[in-house]
């Protein structure tokens, strides 16, 4: 967490001291962290439910796009792939 906000700190600074935010795997989820964040639990009335739902949706889809990405990426350049060893 330290070193991303060296990374981003003072170039990537929004106004207010804000740094741009890295949406994670559920691993993170207990780390409190400005520029680190997961799914954000359903909580609230039913409208900020709806909100939170649509945004966890959101955010999930972009996630999904990455990953695949990184699998066309793998597909193109075989090289990248580590081998199998079948232990007997």
């Amino acid at each position: 967490m330290e070193y991303l906000e060296d990374v981003l700190h003072p170039d990537y600074e929004m106004d207010g001291g804000l740094l741009p935010a890295l949406y994670a795997d559920a691993i993170f989820a207990r780390i409190i962290h400005t520029t680190i964040i997961t799914r954000f639990n359903v909580v609230g009335n039913v409208a900020e439910q709806a909100i939170i739902r649509k945004l966890n949706f959101r955010m999930s889809g972009v996630r999904q796009s990455i990953k695949h990405m990184y699998g066309a990426l793998f597909n193109l350049f075989h090289l990248l792939k580590t081998p199998r060893q079948i232990v007997q």
